[in-house]
């Protein structure tokens, strides 16, 4: 296969654009990086805000599928991930490069965001907030099984760092596999996690009127997103890249939505910790999302949204959006120092409040970004 790029063609006859490899920039996914962001934000704003002020109820309800964003966000890494790990798999210094290019891309924000958890946690303990308990766990990415075993609030405003766990979980281990095994066997591990995943999250039910937490965030039982996007990345290799496959993916993005929705309003709750949800859910949410991804670097609708300049903005901001907006929220939101300085629950108060946040969120995401994280990726063009 062309080592540059792959054509694809329109199912219908139109011709779609020429798609980049995976290890080169793709805009589009940058897009659908940024979607994956605004979701996560607009739930977790909306909730705050929910939870604080009186807001419209059915703009609070269905804001709550923004969770989903980071089902999305495990599809493109797997997807993104593998194709970097594939095309790489016969050069040179293969782990050092993959690992020291991951080390300088996560771990700065990721431990100067814990660093600053800690050095906060007299005025946290102030604000009657949880900075976080056993910031060592946390330091080796095993957050999201002690929140499995302890339930959660187990690492207070640094909850959210189950799904880094996840994700550095799946650096771990995925990189030898991809190195050992052939592109067809690879593609039947991912098929198989994909698999096996929801009969996990189903052994792990109790039979109750809810799923336990680690049945949503262990890794084990994450690993169909994941494996999802792995899958994906390995397919489009063969010998017919992407080749045909904006209609398949449109039927299946359409049929995986509407049987995910259907059971939103079967089971009248948005929840992830629904049984039917979180088990079966999450299965049809990689598919809507695995489609989609297809369906960005092809179908030049999707292809064209996705690259709009405001999407790809908050794809490259993501990462610090995300460990920083938790943390914001909290400090803003909930606790009784910000309640009596806003002095009220009206519409004002609201405003001035939901403002302070998403500006904080900004100002913190551009400055971590410009003045720390950036600084440490002029290194990664040793690890090339």
């Amino acid at each position: 296969m062309n080592s540059t790029t792959i054509t694809a063609i329109d199912d219908v006859g139109e011709r779609a654009a020429v798609v980049p490899r995976p290890h080169q920039h793709m805009p589009s996914l940058d897009g659908l990086r940024g979607v994956a962001i605004i979701l996560v934000v607009v739930y977790h704003f909306l909730a705050s805000m929910h939870a604080e002020f009186t807001i419209n109820q059915k703009l609070a309800r269905w804001s709550e599928l923004g969770w989903s964003g980071v089902d999305l966000f495990f599809v493109l890494s797997g997807f993104l991930i593998t194709g970097i790990l594939y095309d790489a798999k016969n050069t040179p210094r293969f782990f050092r490069n993959f690992y020291a290019r991951r080390a300088l891309r996560i771990f700065p924000l990721y431990y100067t965001a814990l660093a600053v958890v800690i050095a906060m946690t007299p005025l946290l303990m102030h604000m009657k907030l949880q900075g976080t308990a056993n910031p060592g766990w946390i330091s080796i990415y095993a957050t999201n099984f002690v929140i499995a075993a302890k339930g959660a609030g187990s690492f207070g405003i640094l909850d959210h760092f189950w799904s880094l766990a996840v994700e550095e979980h799946f650096y771990f281990v995925w990189p030898a596999i991809v190195f050992l095994l052939s592109r067809g066997r690879l593609m039947v591990v991912a098929a198989c996690a994909c698999v096996i995943a929801p009969c996990l999250r189903y052994a792990a039910w109790d039979g109750g009127a809810s799923l336990p937490v680690g049945a949503y965030m262990l890794t084990p039982m994450r690993m169909d997103s994941l494996a999802a996007g792995a899958f994906i990345a390995l397919m489009v290799r063969g010998p017919k890249g992407m080749t045909g496959l904006i209609k398949p993916s449109l039927i299946v993005a359409g049929t995986a939505l509407a049987m995910f929705l259907a059971m939103v309003l079967v089971r009248q709750t948005k929840s992830s910790m629904d049984p039917w949800i979180g088990i079966l859910g999450l299965s049809t949410l990689w598919l809507f999302y695995g489609a989609t991804l297809i369906l960005a670097l092809n179908w030049t609708p999707l292809k064209t949204v996705m690259s709009l300049p405001v999407l790809r903005w908050f794809g490259k901001y993501s990462y610090g959006m995300y460990v920083w907006h938790p943390i914001i929220f909290m400090i803003v939101f909930h606790n009784d120092v910000a309640r009596g300085i806003r002095h009220g629950g009206g519409p004002v108060q609201m405003l001035a409040t939901g403002a302070v946040a998403l500006g904080l969120m900004f100002a913190i995401t551009l400055a971590s970004w410009h003045l720390w994280e950036k600084q440490f990726l002029k290194f990664k063009g040793r690890f090339a």
